[in-house]
């Protein structure tokens, strides 16, 4: 069974609605939880020992925490010397059963996002585009693009330890300073990079895809290369591991 959350249900009627617990002393009530609280930090089980019971009662003596047990003892099952607490055990199983239900709903919703790589991948460009202007129409007409074929590029990686793109070829970075002249590639990776850092739930499964998308979108801005900052072809070099 998976760890507890940290708290669980509690309803003040089962408790004082019952004739017993009304009429108990506040000592034993505080036994009660204590024991409540250790049960569910604890996978639900205590080993039934009197010094143990003096310590979580906060008594010195056995004695007492052997009256205070038996205050309480009505309401826990004891057996083969392990305490157990029917409700808890009832409020365990119930978070368990939730926790594995939203487990399985969220994979099953991950497996229908991205199962299908066509349409993860038909859906980048407006998608990547959009969220560097939303308000910009998207438009592959007029962009400079790079045919390139998948299976003969080396796959890119993101890696949000390092807040940095990988596997970027060198080869990549005069190709796309080319296509796109007004671009400062290597501050336009660095940008990507803060991007993805900033929406961590938005990490896309064909980075070369993402960045030639974020390439030409600046260059239909106007791009983003100024006279003072022009550098070598090799700069986003700086950028990539």
């Amino acid at each position: 069974m998976a760890k507890n959350s940290p708290a669980f249900q509690y309803y003040p009627a089962d408790l004082l609605s019952d004739p017993e617990v009304m009429f108990w002393e506040m000592e034993a009530i505080g036994c009660y939880w204590q024991l409540i609280t250790f049960l569910w930090l604890n996978g639900g089980k205590f080993e039934f020992k009197l010094e143990d019971l003096c310590k979580l009662f906060r008594v010195n003596r056995k004695k007492t925490a052997e009256k205070l047990w038996l205050k309480i003892s009505k309401k826990f099952v004891l057996k083969d010397g392990i305490v157990t607490h029917k409700r808890i055990l009832k409020e365990m199983q119930k978070q368990e059963a939730s926790r594995l239900k939203r487990s399985k709903a969220g994979k099953k919703g991950m497996k229908s996002r991205w199962g299908n790589d066509n349409n993860v991948n038909n859906n980048d460009t407006e998608e990547d585009i959009t969220e560097n202007n939303p308000s910009s129409p998207v438009s592959s007409s007029t962009s400079p693009s790079i045919k390139e074929k998948d299976n003969k590029k080396e796959k890119i990686y993101f890696s949000l330890e390092i807040r940095q793109f990988e596997n970027i070829q060198p080869q990549d970075i005069p190709f796309w300073t080319e296509a796109y002249p007004a671009v400062d590639i290597g501050l336009s990776i660095k940008q990507a990079a803060q991007w993805l850092v900033s929406n961590p739930t938005k990490l896309k499964k064909n980075y070369r895809r993402f960045l030639t998308n974020w390439f030409a979108r600046t260059q239909e801005r106007g791009g983003n290369k100024s006279a003072a900052s022009k550098r070598n072809t090799q700069s986003g070099a700086a950028f990539i591991r």
